[in-house]
Order: structure tokens, then C-alpha cells, then sequence
């Protein structure tokens, strides 16, 4: 699109509203915009608006909206029932009673267009839901992750500051004694844990501050992300947060150090007794490894799918194939002699290219999920008329097969004398509806029927290709041979080498013959693919660093417990080293201490991972929700942990010196 001044131009009836980002790109913020024509596709559209930033319909992608003329073709055909309706409710009126209304507003259609509107039903859903519903469950991983992390780092401080009160029972039982109350010692622990928790609120939110603009760009599948970042909305979470934290960490040791006994405590001095006989430190550590190993055998279930799903065959052979769209409009259907000529030089021009080897057409990027399912009907076939065939719907040009080396088994593929009047099936859908039988010569015909269908012949049968998504199985399809005039087609070039080196010189040669069109969305085929799986890789990656630092989480509590039981014990592991305890005994006790911990979590976090697995179950692709191996390496990974967290001090505990350590008050 490019600007032109509009004395320079016929007054138009066309219209068109930019996007903000167009607005400040391309007229530099002028606030006399409105009124300036625009020239899209060589018809004239005057500016009539400017939309806020941050609005993002359909996608953050779209800059221009403006009109389809009611006389296009598509826009007037009653068989192109892939357009959106967009309503605003009138205030009072529920989404139940306007579904209601389209429903009897699509009967009546039905008996006064039986010949399209038989068949079809009215549906209505929020936009809300249309927007962010497909990214729903992948946020409430992600927010039940960071639950389950904010769980455990209470239960971390808390078992911390209970051990260090331990240590502190002295000095709780000397204030005691020389007359403070109960409720101040266990308000003194509360005050320490809730200034400890303001620490790290306000750590966190500098760190989520400087780390929004990673999370944008790491999570652009996720609708609306761009309007992620800090507000007071969210500082009054974390501050609601940070409150819970402070008495979730702190009720317990300062119920702990209010219950200090003031005559027992001064009397023991500095002896301790053996550390199992604080069973509320234990088991709040236990509650950090079980959380641990319910995070951990979650990424572990998404990481196999993820490994699962990239070594899935998608039936076709991606590599060397560059994919990209040109812009075009769909009044533009009004004149087909002349788009027809438009699209063949573009063709033409891309096949002239050095290193091309073939350039075909498509409705959509093969292996990209995409909904473009039809009922056909095969007379002549032999087949149950009543039976209407469900298949996935692609409209594919000459040269398709040969782009995307999709193997044609039986038959012959497109070609230039059967657009329009030819049709390929995958063997699903032979085998499914046609049996043993051979489908090619066949008739098929899109049901309902409308004055623009005509009866396509059944040319061959291809190979499965996971033309729908890679993550899902391959179902019947159909692939129309078509000219393919429609605006958003696809355009598929195999090329000899690197698809990467020929896309500057594609882009050229469009711009070459089509100068008022633009090329987006260039980039090899393999990185369409992994773009379209976005959110499945984000989650896998976001919840294996939430494991991750789950585990650290449980390393840094059990070697805080095990190290400060080390230092309140020191006196008794210098009298055993000293009444001739073996060290290595001394040693391995602590161990089994912090292995035994460490077990009795990891029975409790596989429980609950097994209960959760079930919510995630849908995300998995090619790996059942109780895999073996990932419940098996979470086991193994913990325990690993544990076993390092324990020797550590251990190996302190069998250092002491027993002189030194009898030496001391």
C-alpha cells in the first residue's frame, strides 16, 4: 500500500481505518491523515480512521480494514459461508437468546434458500472466547505451575526459619524470662518473615519488569501479549501475595517460638537432642519434594510430547520449500479475466527465478492446523446416496504434489486441464469410503450444492499427509484442482538449495510484475511449522524452567534443614566422634536422614502427579499420561538431588573436631 496526495486522486467511495503502528510508520503521526487516500490493489481507499493502540483484530499482524464490495463474487455467492459476523448484544439480551434469534432467523433461510441453507446452522460465541479460548489452558498450566512454586517457596521459608528457630530458642527463652509476652516473640518472627517476603516481592517485580519484553517475544502465540507488563493492578496482586506468603511462612515457626519453654531451653544450653524429633521441619520439607516431583513429572510428560510430536512424519517433505502470501483484496473477484492474468504472471515471474523447481498454489500451508471440513456426495460410485462423506477440504493448484513431494500412489496429480474439474483423495479417504475399491474416475460433488459447484472427477489417490496439524493423525481429504483466485492463497516454491537464499530474489520478482502488491509472511516452510506450534513449545520450555526451579527450591530447603541441624548438633556429633562413633556413621546418618525425607515426598509427589497428569492429558501428543519413563527419571532426579543436598553437610558433620565442638557454650 503506498500513500498518495489527495488532490491527486478521484474521490472514491472505498474507505479504510489503519492500524496505530500503520498510522506512525507510514505517516509519521500526521493528525491530518484522515481523508488521504490510500491505493491498495489499483483502487483508491480514503483513510477514515485511525484505530488505538494496542487493538489487535484479527491478529496483531492486520493494519488495514476496509470493505468488500457487495457486488464481489465471493461476497455475493451464498455458498461462501466462511465469513465471520460480528455483533455487539443489545444490553439485557443473553448469549442463549441471541442464539435463539439466529436460530430462527437460519430456519427461515433454510426454506427460502433450500438449495444452501438447508444444512447449515448458526452458531454464536463470544468474541472474548474466540480471542483467548485457544490459549486458555496452556495459561492455567502456567498459573497453576506458579502456584505450586509459590507453595513451595512458603513452605521453604518456612522450614528455614523454623530450623533457625531452633537455633534461637535460647535467646526466645531469655526474652521470656526477663518478661516479654508470648505474642511479641511470635509477632518479632512474623515481622522477619513478612520483611523477608517484601525483599523478594519487590526483587520479583524488578526481575518481571526488565523480563516483560522476553516474555512478549518468547510467548507471541499467546493472544493479547503485548499488552502484558507491570500496573498497579498487578503490583495489588503481588501485594496480596506477598501478605499471604509472610503468614503462610511465618504462623508456624512463630507459633513454634512462642511455645519455647524458658526454664527447659536455658537449662540444655547448648545440647540438642537427635534431629528427628522435629517432625514439623521434616515435613514441611516433604511438602517442597512432592511439589517438586509433581512439577518435574509434568515437564517431564511435556518434553516426550514435544519430542514426540518433532519426529512425527508429517507426510510430507517441508525442507527446501519456501511458503509466503501476496496481498490482494476480494473485490478484486469482480473481474477474474484480469486477477487470472495477475496470478499467472506472478507465477510466472517466481518460476523464472534461479534455483526454483516448482511453485504451486494452496488455500493454506500444509501441516498448519486449519478447519476447512466438507460433506461431498459421490453419485454413480455405488455408495449409500443418503451417506454424505466428511473430509478435510484443500484447494490445491498444478504442481501442487511436486512442491510439497506429497506421493501420488494411483492416478496423476493436477494438472493445467483438470482445474476446475479434477480432485485428488488421500488413502484414508479411499480406504475409508471407497473400501478395496478404486476411487479413481469417480464423481464428487460438494454437498449442499450450489449454482458454483460443479462435479469434480476423482484423478488419483496421494499419500497421508498431516495436512491438518502435525499433531494430529492424517483424515480423509480432498484436494480440489483449482486456479485458486481466492485473495489469501498461499504460495509454495521448492527450491534446489537453502530456501532462505532464493526469498529476496521471489520477493523482487513479484514486485517486478505486481508492483502495487506486497509479499508477507516469507519464511521457509520448517518455520511456519514451528510457529504454528509456538504455545505447545512455550509451555514445555516455561514449566521445565518452573521444575527446575522447583528443584532448586527443594535442594536449598532440605540443605538448609540438614545444615542447620548439622550446626545445632554439633556438640552431640563431637561426643559420639569422641566416645568412638565411626565418621562415616555420623555421616551416613544424616544422609539416610535427608534420603528418608526426600522418599516420603516423592511418594506423596507421585500421587499428586499422578492426579494432575489427567489435566494435561489433552496437551500430550504420542505419550500416555502415567509414561513409566517420565514418573521414573522425576524419581530418579529428586532422589539425585536429595543425595547431594544431604552429603553436604554430612561430609561437614563428619569434619567436626570433638574437642573444639565440647569446648563450646
Amino acid at each position: 500500500f503506498t500513500a498518495q496526495d489527495e488532490h491527486s486522486q478521484s474521490n472514491s467511495s472505498a474507505s479504510v481505518i489503519i492500524s496505530d503502528r500503520y498510522w506512525r510508520a507510514h505517516f509519521h503521526s500526521d493528525p491530518n491523515t484522515i481523508g488521504r487516500p490510500l491505493v491498495p490493489a489499483k483502487s483508491s481507499a480514503i483513510v477514515i480512521g485511525i484505530m488505538p493502540p494496542g487493538f489487535a483484530f484479527p491478529s496483531a499482524d492486520v493494519e488495514l480494514w476496509y470493505m468488500v464490495p457487495p457486488e464481489a463474487p465471493y461476497a455475493r455467492d451464498r455458498s461462501s459461508t466462511w465469513y465471520t459476523a460480528i455483533g455487539r448484544l443489545k444490553p439485557g439480551i443473553t448469549e442463549a437468546q441471541a442464539r435463539a434469534n439466529l436460530d430462527l432467523v437460519q430456519g427461515q433461510l433454510a426454506r427460502q434458500f433450500p438449495a444452501d441453507d438447508a444444512d447449515l446452522t448458526a452458531t454464536i460465541t463470544a468474541l472474548k472466547e474466540t480471542t483467548v479460548g485457544t490459549a486458555r489452558a496452556s495459561l492455567w498450566l502456567l498459573f497453576a505451575a506458579v502456584c505450586v512454586l509459590l507453595l513451595m517457596a512458603c513452605t521453604n521459608v518456612s522450614a528455614l526459619v523454623l530450623a533457625r528457630g531452633m537455633e534461637r530458642r535460647r535467646e526466645f527463652s531469655v526474652r521470656l524470662a526477663l518478661g516479654a509476652s508470648r505474642l511479641h516473640i511470635a509477632a518479632q518472627v512474623l515481622t522477619e518473615t513478612l520483611l523477608l517476603a517484601l525483599c523478594g516481592t519487590l526483587s520479583g517485580l524488578a526481575i518481571a519488569a526488565a523480563s516483560a519484553r522476553l516474555l512478549t517475544a518468547m510467548a507471541k502465540s499467546i493472544p493479547r501479549i503485548g499488552e502484558v507488563g507491570i500496573d498497579w493492578n498487578l503490583i495489588a496482586y503481588t501485594t496480596a501475595c506477598m501478605i499471604v506468603v509472610a503468614l503462610l511462612s511465618g504462623l508456624l515457626p512463630a507459633r513454634q517460638a512462642s511455645l519455647s519453654a524458658p526454664a527447659g531451653a536455658l537449662s540444655q544450653g547448648g545440647r540438642a537432642q537427635v534431629a528427628g524429633r522435629r517432625p514439623a521441619q521434616w515435613i514441611l520439607v516433604s511438602i517442597q519434594v512432592a511439589l517438586a516431583v509433581c512439577l518435574l513429572s509434568g515437564s517431564a510428560l511435556l518434553l516426550r510430547s514435544f519430542q514426540a510430536l518433532s519426529q512425527v512424519s508429517p507426510g510430507f517433505d517441508p525442507s527446501h520449500v519456501l511458503a509466503f502470501r501476496v496481498t490482494g483484496s476480494y473485490a478484486e473477484t469482480a473481474d477474474l479475466p484480469r486477477l487470472k492474468q495477475s496470478v499467472d504472471r506472478m507465477l510466472g515471474a517466481v518460476r523464472a527465478v534461479p534455483g526454483v523447481q516448482n511453485v504451486a498454489l494452496a488455500l493454506s500451508i500444509p501441516g498448519v492446523p486449519a478447519n476447512f471440513k466438507s460433506e461431498l456426495l459421490s453419485p454413480g460410485s455405488g455408495l449409500d446416496p443418503a451417506v454424505k462423506l466428511s473430509a478435510e477440504f484443500r484447494a490445491v493448484s498444478e504442481d501442487y504434489f511436486a512442491a510439497t513431494s506429497i506421493p501420488v500412489l494411483a492416478g496423476k496429480p493436477c494438472d493445467r486441464f483438470s482445474l476446475g474439474t479434477g480432485a485428488l483423495v488421500n488413502r484414508i479417504f479411499s480406504s475409508t469410503y471407497f473400501g478395496g475399491k478404486d476411487p479413481v474416475g469417480q464423481q464428487l460433488i460438494i454437498s449442499p450444492s450450489s449454482p458454483s459447484t460443479h462435479p469434480s472427477t476423482i484423478l488419483g489417490v496421494v499419500g497421508d499427509a498431516r495436512e491438518a496439524g502435525i499433531n494430529h493423525e492424517p483424515v480423509p481429504t480432498v484436494y480440489w484442482c483449482q486456479t485458486l483466485y481466492n485473495p489469501d492463497r498461499v504460495f509454495l516454491v521448492r527450491a534446489g538449495a537453502d530456501p532462505s537464499t532464493v526469498a529476496p530474489t521471489v520477493r523482487l520478482a513479484i514486485q517486478a510484475v505486481e508492483p502495487a502488491r506486497a509479499v508477507y509472511d516469507l519464511a521457509p516452510l520448517p518455520a511456519h511449522l514451528s510457529e504454528a506450534f509456538a504455545e505447545v513449545r512455550l509451555r514445555t520450555i516455561v514449566l521445565t524452567l518452573f521444575a527446575a526451579t522447583a528443584l532448586s527450591l527443594a535442594y536449598v530447603g532440605l540443605y538448609g534443614s540438614m545444615s542447620y541441624m548439622v550446626t545445632t548438633h554439633r556438640r552431640e556429633i563431637g561426643l559420639r566422634i569422641a566416645l568412638g562413633a565411626p565418621r562415616s556413621q555420623v555421616g551416613m546418618r544424616f544422609i539416610v536422614q535427608g534420603l528418608c525425607v526426600a522418599a516420603a515426598g516423592t511418594a506423596v509427589g507421585l500421587c499428586l502427579a499422578a492426579w494432575s497428569a489427567r489435566f494435561i492429558s489433552a496437551m500430550l501428543y504420542g505419550v500416555r499420561a502415567d509414561d513409566t519413563a517420565a514418573f521414573g527419571a522425576s524419581i530418579i532426579t529428586i532422589l539425585l538431588v536429595a543425595l547431594v543436598a544431604s552429603t553436604v553437610p554430612a561430609i561437614r558433620a563428619i569434619r567436626v573436631d570433638p574437642m573444639n565442638a565440647l569446648r563450646e557454650e
